[in-house]
């Protein structure tokens, strides 16, 4: 919503209004939040609705005061999100392309599915990411798998995509891959099945061997280090899963 909305008010505000040629200029060089701060700053005149260009205003006025209220909303929720996430799970934003949004959605499938972390193939079955069979003939390949969790598919797409561009380990991998034969989106499901492996051992505590205390998923440590009851994790996963889904309203 807020990359098709950026784009519907510099479309609008550049070619539907009467501007001259350096105003539209002017409109066209701002930053995104200048021009929406711009916008919502206007003052059309109400009673001129009848005429297109004064409607216009008027309209992109309220899609900008929209815009800004969504953004505010978004950052007053996602401080208590970033709270929660240290609470639960802070080892997560240690990994590469792993921000907080994507960290908190994985918890929220997690514990909303404690089911799905039986095994590598469970979670990644629950995510979305597990290959599914589509063989023809004399050719053997695999597609993705576009069920279950997509919430979580999509948080195991932004670390994937983010680790191609940034980490070159992956471009490494990714150019073997292509060495190989192999297209765009098949390496990106390898990716992503890697990925879920790897966060289900973080969730699970399973590949930490070099540390000497480990920490069940059920039984996440609070601010003083107490850990939670059953109750009270579950209670904590629910509120994350309430905050992130106000927090995406407006992206």
């Amino acid at each position: 919503m807020e990359k098709n909305s950026v784009a519907a008010i510099r479309v609008r505000s550049a070619t539907h209004l009467r501007f001259g040629a350096v105003a539209v200029k002017q409109i066209r060089n701002l930053s995104r939040m200048q021009l929406i701060r711009t916008l919502a700053a206007w003052r059309p005149d109400l009673t001129g609705f009848r005429d297109p260009t004064t409607a216009t205003k008027i309209a992109l006025k309220h899609l900008a005061r929209r815009y800004l209220e969504l953004h505010d909303e978004i950052a007053d929720l996602d401080r208590p999100i970033h709270a929660l996430v240290d609470e639960l799970e802070p080892t997560l934003l240690e990994r590469v392309g792993v921000g907080y949004q994507s960290a908190a959605q994985l918890l929220i499938t997690a514990g909303a599915n404690p089911e799905g972390l039986t095994s590598e193939a469970s979670f990644a079955m629950l995510c979305g990411a597990a290959p599914l069979p589509a063989s023809s003939g004399m050719t053997t390949r695999h597609r993705h798998n576009r069920g279950d969790d997509r919430a979580a598919n999509s948080a195991l797409h932004m670390i994937a995509v983010s680790r191609w561009r940034m980490d070159p380990k992956t471009q490494a991998y990714v150019a073997r891959k292509r060495a190989f034969g192999h297209s765009n989106p098949e390496i990106l499901r390898c990716l992503k099945r890697f990925i879920a492996r790897e966060i289900l051992y973080l969730l699970k505590d399973c590949d930490r061997v070099t540390r000497q205390s480990h920490r069940p998923l059920d039984t996440p440590k609070g601010v003083n280090g107490t850990p939670y009851t059953s109750k009270e994790s579950a209670d904590v996963y629910r509120e994350l899963g309430a905050l992130r889904s106000r927090g995406t309203v407006g992206t």
